[in-house]
């Protein structure tokens, strides 16, 4: 005869055995970030050029492992992970009164995402530094949010992807000195496929500057696709 108890326990293991089992669950574990030296994305921006995305090379901070992103731009981004989320890291300067540079931050950690993606989730981070040189004080306040709004399909000109996840990325950094104001706010639709990473996104930039003599708005959209 079979005891209660060890009923109980045999079901709950058959339970959590298919569970894991589940093509939901085992999303969890599928690779949506195949980051190492060497990787290269290419994609078509803006329905017109094609540009690439590569990781060029890391470095060690500390005993962890930074790499070094490449952009289509031309710049770099610096990219941290951690077990259970990734960060970048953000290192920001301003021109003083007198023509020097002035650091607001540096090997600053703001969340990019949590790991794993998993739909419905969410998360933010949230950053204020300043620094005084002579009498002019320079400040910046920098926040990101973002979550993971669910699973789609996703065709790009390198194919069609599924099990996809979308994250939603919220960003707003503001630096403030005796002259002005900057304010730099995106937000940015990624798509991650399955051992592969991101096959699209599309970013609204606005970019606005107030100071005592003038004040600039200017807005752009970019679109990219996996070519390859």
């Amino acid at each position: 005869m079979i005891s209660r108890r060890f009923f109980l326990v045999l079901v709950s293991t058959l339970l959590l055995s298919s569970c894991i089992k589940s093509p939901l669950i085992d999303r969890t574990f599928y690779n949506y970030f195949p980051y190492e030296v060497g990787k290269t994305w290419t994609y078509l921006m803006n329905d017109s050029d094609t540009v690439q995305i590569s990781i060029v090379g890391d470095t060690l901070l500390g005993t962890d492992t930074v790499l070094i992103f490449e952009n289509y731009d031309g710049t770099r981004s610096y990219i941290f992970s951690t077990s259970s989320a990734y960060y970048t890291i953000e290192d920001t300067a301003v021109v003083g009164p007198n023509g020097e540079e002035v650091r607001l931050e540096d090997q600053i950690f703001i969340l990019q995402m949590e790991k794993p993606l998993v739909s419905g989730s969410s998360w933010d981070d949230y950053y204020y530094n300043f620094e005084t040189v002579g009498e002019d004080t320079f400040w910046i306040r920098h926040s990101r949010i973002g979550d993971v709004t669910g699973l789609t399909t996703i065709t790009t000109p390198g194919g069609t992807f599924e099990n996809t996840y979308h994250v939603r990325l919220i960003e707003r950094k503001t630096i403030g000195g005796p002259n002005g104001v900057g304010i730099i706010s995106s937000i940015r639709n990624l798509y991650f496929a399955p051992d592969i990473g991101p096959v699209k996104e599309l970013t609204t930039i606005n970019i606005h500057d107030s100071t005592e003599d003038s004040v600039t708005d200017t807005t752009y959209t970019v679109k990219l696709e996996l070519l390859r």
